[in-house]
């Protein structure tokens, strides 16, 4: 009988990100459908998403249990070593705090805090070039229409009144980086099950990754302390760590719903992404251990 894989923390807080992404994306696609004004599209997001909250934290109140890992119990705890929870604190405060007041946002060839702007300021979705401020004279292009973290980001800072740059490089990264360490976090129980030292050390060494790699372009350290508000920051950090987690977990449906939000994010090889090839090599990877162990097996019995 096969042994049933608990939800853990991890997987309700991703799938909590997973399902904000998901219904902004609906809102989103019916507005452009009835040409709806953006007031409209922020208050009616802003209720569903309300809605979503409430449920979640009723769901809490009455009692689910969140695993940090695969097993849990006394072995759990073995051995923390405080050391190491002091540096990780530390090191992911630091970032915390760069990101809301000493770090300098990457914005080569990045257009959101324009996308943002123009989208509240005129109080239409995707009608108004952001650059030149004129209509789109021929329509936005498909593959870009349905990518939704402006829309996201204009009614987060619509409800908040707060100003577009401090919701977008400020609190949109800072959120981006805790849930990369919440999903690492889920790789280190996996990896290193009851062992609570192990695990630290492996979460320590990705805080130390992400700090001093931020100074290497294009690495995951830059994205998260200078771009983590990006589509391809966010399939980095958080969505692809993810879905190979769940994969390798044999949580296919919660692997499946983290590619069905990077399409909504990100336009990646026509759309597919990449979270589909590592479903599918995971899968194909699967198939071959398995046909090796029967033919093995059958060998030996023969």
């Amino acid at each position: 009988m096969k042994k049933k894989l608990r939800m853990t923390a991890v997987d309700y807080g991703v799938l909590f990100f997973i399902a904000v992404i998901g219904l902004t994306e609906v809102v989103h696609l019916s507005s452009m459908i009835f040409h709806q004004k953006f007031h409209v599209t922020a208050g009616l997001l802003g209720l569903i998403l309300a809605g979503l909250a409430v449920l979640c934290i009723a769901a809490v109140l009455c009692g689910r249990r969140f695993a940090w890992g695969k097993s849990s119990g006394a072995g759990v705890h073995k051995g923390t070593p405080k050391l190491y929870v002091v540096l990780i604190i530390g090191l992911i405060l630091f970032q915390i705090i760069w990101n809301f007041y000493m770090h300098s946002p990457y914005v080569t060839g990045d257009i959101t805090i324009e996308t943002v702007q123009t989208i509240l300021a005129t109080d239409t979705v995707y009608e108004y070039n952001p650059m030149t401020g004129g209509l789109f004279e021929a329509g936005m292009p498909s593959r870009l229409m349905i990518l939704v973290l402006p829309v996201l980001y204009s009614a987060v800072a619509r409800w908040t009144g707060l100003p577009a740059q401090t919701v977008v490089y400020e609190w949109v990264s800072t959120i981006v980086l805790c849930l990369s360490y919440l999903v690492y976090a889920g790789w280190a129980g996996f990896l290193f099950p009851g062992d609570r030292k192990k695990q630290c050390r492996f979460l320590l060494l990705v805080v130390l990754l992400y700090q001093f790699g931020a100074y290497a372009p294009l690495s995951d350290g830059m994205r998260a302390l200078q771009a983590g508000y990006t589509g391809e920051s966010i399939r980095a950090l958080v969505l692809l760590p993810y879905v190979l987690l769940c994969c390798v977990q044999k949580k296919w449906l919660q692997a499946v719903l983290g590619a069905m939000a990077e399409v909504c994010i990100v336009w990646t090889l026509y759309g597919l992404g990449y979270s589909v090839f590592v479903i599918f090599f995971t899968v194909l990877l699967f198939w071959v251990i398995s046909a090796i162990g029967k033919r093995r097996k059958g060998g030996s019995v023969s």
